[in-house]
């Protein structure tokens, strides 16, 4: 399978489109599924896939949006030193914070990570950990940046600039 993950960011919005191309034989299907056409039917759900039918070679292509970020009462973009952070409303108490860090030629997109972070946090904040999720932390401004300066955000996803290639002048 082929997954493809494009950033799109505009002035307020920040959005991921993810393409999928899978290619394969039809007697690859399991026996929940059943092809009718060029229609895959999922017979425990009813749900539908519409793909390419060449012969047993079934191809499928989609093509998904998704608002990762969209400025607003609920979500604000605020930048710190060197680092952009993306804090999403959860309750009339808490947010989730994201870290963007934007060098050349990469965008990282980093969150809190469970397993390598809460250790970390537990530690600045001087709080015990919720037992239960989703786990809530209070952070003075200066325990937060020393949270960041000792390495939080670990959990990092990272996107690589495209070059935007020109197209021949074809009028004469």
């Amino acid at each position: 399978m082929n997954d493809n993950s494009l950033l799109i960011i505009s002035a307020k919005l920040i959005q991921r489109v993810t393409t999928i191309d899978q290619i394969f034989n039809r007697s690859e299907l399991d026996s929940n599924s059943r092809l009718s056409g060029d229609t895959i039917i999922d017979l425990k759900t009813n749900s539908t896939i519409v793909l390419k039918r060449i012969s047993d070679t079934l191809r499928y292509h989609d093509q998904r949006v998704d608002t990762l970020f969209q400025i607003g009462n609920n979500n604000i973009l605020r930048k710190q030193n060197n680092n952009f952070f993306l804090s999403t409303k959860y309750d009339d108490e808490s947010w989730i914070v994201q870290k963007i860090n934007i060098s050349d030629d990469q965008l990282l997109i980093c969150n809190i990570s469970l397993e390598m972070d809460m250790e970390n946090l537990k530690m600045i904040t001087k709080l015990t950990q919720d037992t239960i999720p989703p786990f809530k932390y209070k952070a003075t401004q200066k325990q937060f940046m020393n949270f960041i300066n000792s390495g939080g955000f670990k959990e990092t996803e990272r996107f690589v600039k495209q070059v935007q290639t020109k197209k021949p002048n074809t009028r004469r």
